[in-house]
């Protein structure tokens, strides 16, 4: 059965409430639709990405809207929200750009005239950081799957700002930790080398790469950033090559990172090991413009494909339908674990009113079991950050991602000699 249908645009019953700004938004509903802002780039250099995240969320919502006992998924098994008497959940959807500008103008637009209870979508952490002066003088709770640990380690003054995905912090950490298993799988791993593009999302990267690198023990010998969306990277792969670490870590987005490595196949030069920080490592893109150059390289997750759970066999079965035949991917789970979340603590709350809701993000009272993520448990400090959210490291092996860390949930063994390209 086709699950694909039209995502409505009309506000069905009467909304109730104040959205005046710098109000705390009490919104409720006499209604059977509540409002979720989705904002995405549907349009520009990562319109296309944009695009398969947002055909995935809103597979999302036609999970919760309509009746799939057999999808072991949080709401499936019932037509909308139970305990709002079946509510629908409507998808409201704007364009970004991947403009910072764009994005908060729109935001408020989905809270103010939209009327939406809480916002969320495929946000950089720049997005993030840039929406939430919107949602925190609304009072509207913004959930991000944005990396950076600024967001949530209190060194910024967020109330309504919720993250369950996993910070820069475990990313690194697991990095590192895959280049001990290297070291003590008898292949030498000394260096390091960072290469970032230069938005919220590479600088905070870097950051935390830099201070783990010498917890660790490892040598840096380049550090380079780039802006994002250069039209070449060749004088960086050149200094790289020179510098020729034995593990180089990137951050980029989808068109940055099929230009490194189409340089790089140029220029005849792989590291042992090359560590995608995600980003662009992660969307259908990275795969079908890069072929068999994309082999042995490694990508840290918050999700993977190949991990035994039945919710995540259920929606790579599903997505399909919506996106073309593209698969369900990392870069999509993490985005759409947030909409779920979002729902399922309104559910909980049994209102839309803002400051309920924020206590049911705080505390979800959600089985683990029934979200496509490999959590077990969520646990929210006073960050509004979970600290039980865990990763995973995959790497393309056979032209698709293996799961290769941690131990107890791998599905292969990682290559960690890579040769260059001229040995292939």
């Amino acid at each position: 059965m086709n699950l694909k249908k039209a995502i409505s645009v009309v506000m069905i019953g009467t909304m109730v409430g104040t959205l005046a700004a710098g109000m705390a938004t009490t919104t409720t509903y006499a209604a059977d639709t509540i409002k979720i802002g989705w904002l995405a780039p549907l349009t520009g250099t990562a319109a296309e990405n944009g695009q398969q995240v947002t055909w995935a969320a809103e597979m999302i919502v036609d999970l919760i809207n309509e009746e799939h006992a057999d999808v072991n998924m949080l709401l499936a098994a019932d037509a909308g929200l139970p305990n709002l008497d079946g509510a629908q959940i409507e998808l409201v959807e704007a364009d970004t750009k991947g403009d910072t500008t764009v994005a908060t103008s729109e935001a408020r637009r989905l809270i103010s005239e939209e009327g939406c209870v809480a916002l969320t979508g495929q946000l950089t952490s720049g997005m993030s950081k840039a929406i939430s002066v919107i949602t925190e003088q609304y009072e509207v709770p913004l959930v991000t799957a944005g990396s950076a640990v600024t967001l949530t380690d209190g060194s910024e003054d967020y109330d309504w700002l919720f993250r369950y995905n996993l910070t820069d912090d475990t990313y690194i950490d697991d990095s590192y930790k895959l280049m001990d298993e290297a070291n003590a799988a008898g292949t030498e791993i000394k260096t390091v080398a960072f290469l970032s593009e230069d938005s919220e999302f590479g600088a905070n990267i870097v950051t935390v790469e830099e201070k783990k690198a010498e917890e660790y023990g490892y040598e840096v010998v380049e550090n380079m950033t780039y802006a994002a969306n250069s039209t070449s990277l060749s004088s960086e792969v050149i200094k790289l090559k020179e510098a020729n670490p034995d593990c180089l870590m990137v951050a980029g987005y989808a068109t940055d990172v099929i230009l490194l490595i189409n340089t790089m196949s140029d220029q005849d030069w792989f590291p042992k090991m090359l560590i995608g920080q995600r980003g662009g490592f992660v969307t259908a893109d990275f795969f079908s413009a890069l072929g068999d150059k994309v082999e042995y390289i490694f990508s840290t997750g918050g999700w993977a494909e190949d991990i035994q759970k039945d919710c995540i066999q259920s929606l790579e079965e599903i997505y399909p339908e919506y996106s073309k035949g593209i698969a369900f991917n990392e870069g999509m789970s993490k985005d759409c674990a947030d909409v779920l979340l979002i729902a399922s603590c309104i559910n909980q709350a049994g209102t839309t009113d803002s400051a309920a809701l924020a206590e049911a993000l705080k505390a979800p009272d959600a089985d683990c079991s029934q979200i496509f993520m490999p959590w077990t448990s969520i646990e929210m400090n006073e960050y509004n950050q979970n600290t039980a959210a865990t990763g995973v490291i995959m790497q393309v092996q056979g032209g698709s991602y293996k799961t290769v860390y941690p131990e107890e949930v791998k599905t292969a063994d990682a290559v960690f000699d890579a040769p260059t390209w001229s040995e292939r």
